[in-house]
Parts: C-alpha cells; sequence; structure tokens
C-alpha cells in the first residue's frame, strides 16, 4: 500500500503524485488539514493496512521499482537519511512499531520540522535495521529550483523520483 499524504487545497499537487503511482500497488489519498504524522495516525485509526509507503504529495515516481522492493523487503525502509533516516517522513511504516512508538499531536509546522529529527529517531530505534532507499537524496544533492504551483520549490531528483520540497535549510 502507498499513502499519500496531502492537505485540503493542494489538488494540483496530489494529482500529479497519483498520476505517477504504479497500478499494480493500492494507493490510499489521506487529505486533511494536519502534517505528515496526522496522517499515520488517520491510517492507524481507520485502516487495517500493517505496511506502508508513506510518500508526500509534492512527490512524482519515474520508476516504480523502487516502492515494489522497499513494500518486498522485511526490514524498516526509509526513502532516504536526509535530514535523517525517514527525512521528509517518507519511508515504508510498520503498524506495530507505529503502534510501540506513539504517535505525538504536532502542534505547528516548527514542531513538525522538529518532530521529523526526533520522532523518527524514536520510529529508527524501535526498528531492528533500517535500509536507505537512496542515500544521495539530500538538500545538498539538489537539481537546483523552480516555480510551481505558486511556490519555490528545491528540486530533489533521480531517476526513480523528483520530489518538490516547499521548506528546506
Amino acid at each position: 500500500m502507498i499513502v499519500i499524504a496531502t492537505s485540503v487545497g493542494r489538488e494540483l499537487w496530489w494529482r500529479d503524485c497519483l498520476a505517477s503511482m504504479p497500478d499494480d500497488i493500492p494507493v490510499l489519498l489521506v487529505s486533511q488539514y494536519d502534517y505528515e504524522l496526522g496522517k499515520i495516525e488517520w491510517v492507524l485509526k481507520h485502516t487495517d493496512i500493517d505496511r506502508f509507503w508513506l510518500l508526500q504529495d509534492s512527490v512524482i515516481v519515474h520508476n516504480a521499482d523502487f516502492l515494489h522492493e522497499g513494500l518486498q523487503r522485511e526490514d524498516a525502509v526509509s526513502l532516504c537519511q536526509h535530514p535523517d533516516l525517514f527525512g521528509m517522513f517518507m519511508g515504508v511504516y510498520d503498524r506495530d512499531i507505529l503502534n510501540r512508538v506513539g504517535i505525538p499531536r504536532v502542534r505547528s509546522k516548527e514542531h513538525s520540522i522538529e518532530l521529523e529529527r526526533t520522532w523518527t529517531q524514536d520510529y529508527v530505534r524501535a526498528c531492528q535495521h533500517v535500509h536507505v532507499m537512496f542515500p544521495d537524496f539530500k538538500d545538498m544533492n539538489a537539481t537546483g529550483t523552480v516555480e510551481r504551483y505558486e511556490r519555490t520549490n528545491l528540486v530533489l531528483s533521480n531517476e526513480h523520483l523528483t520530489k518538490f520540497k516547499g521548506t528546506w535549510a
């Protein structure tokens, strides 16, 4: 299962993302007015999905091999390791680990950015091993910036995907 995290009013973003998804993996679009951890919490409360990819709506997939590989692995899977493992909250999450770690209530964008480092470290500690799909998928390796849907985006890209980042350091 692939969960695409989006928010109300971001239809242009999620339509592009959804159109790039492979046909052979189910996709769930979670749209609400909170941040990534709120979407993960929603999945836990409203589905029985045990293991899923979390991708943001600002991702375009070019080659879905990494999605298949991530779901087939038995260990935890982080898309990248920037700023740390599960950077941008993107990776394959496991329900049992999420239930053990718990999901904090996010108060603001700044708090979400803080939790991207602290909560993901808690999640990683609860895993036996974390596989990183794209170790070089980092802000310092960005291909530049682009105006897209009325915001300036840092562009991270490889042969598998492109991520348009609206917040970066």
